[in-house]
């Protein structure tokens, strides 16, 4: 149900940023776990009792090339933290991504458990947008 709700509201704010009533053609992640997990079908809504991790949803958005994915946050209050245990996965597909969703003021990723990687590599940067991220603790670049 939460999930949903998150859905229909961002959907609705895309729509008055973009200016248009189209149906977003990419993929849409909700993260709801700050566990490192592989990809999962948690963040498909097919199966919307399973955990989606930030890698997972990060992995998933990449197998949509060309088109827009919109990944959010249902983390709780304030500014969760994500802290991966090796480099996350670059973002090579055009992505949304706002970590002030779901209750949250931003969201930290903290490098503390990923010694020697970077932290949010955009390798693809047309049309994206990542806002309310706070990257830290990376040795690498953020």
């Amino acid at each position: 149900m939460l999930r949903t709700a998150v859905a229909l509201a961002l959907l609705v704010v895309l729509m008055g940023v973009t200016g248009s009533r189209q149906a977003h053609a990419g993929g849409f992640f909700l993260v709801d776990t700050t566990a490192d997990l592989p990809p999962s079908a948690g963040c498909l809504d097919e199966f919307p009792d399973a955990d989606c991790s930030l890698r997972g949803a990060i992995t998933l958005a990449n197998s949509t090339p060309g088109s827009l994915d919109v990944i959010i946050f249902a983390l709780g209050a304030g500014t969760p933290t994500i802290t991966p245990q090796s480099a996350l996965p670059a973002i090579t597909a055009p992505v949304f991504m706002d970590g002030a969703t779901g209750g949250s003021d931003a969201i930290n990723i903290s490098g503390a458990g990923a010694p020697g990687s970077a932290g949010l590599f955009l390798e693809y940067h047309s049309g994206s947008t990542i806002k309310n991220m706070v990257i830290n603790s990376f040795t690498g670049a953020a």
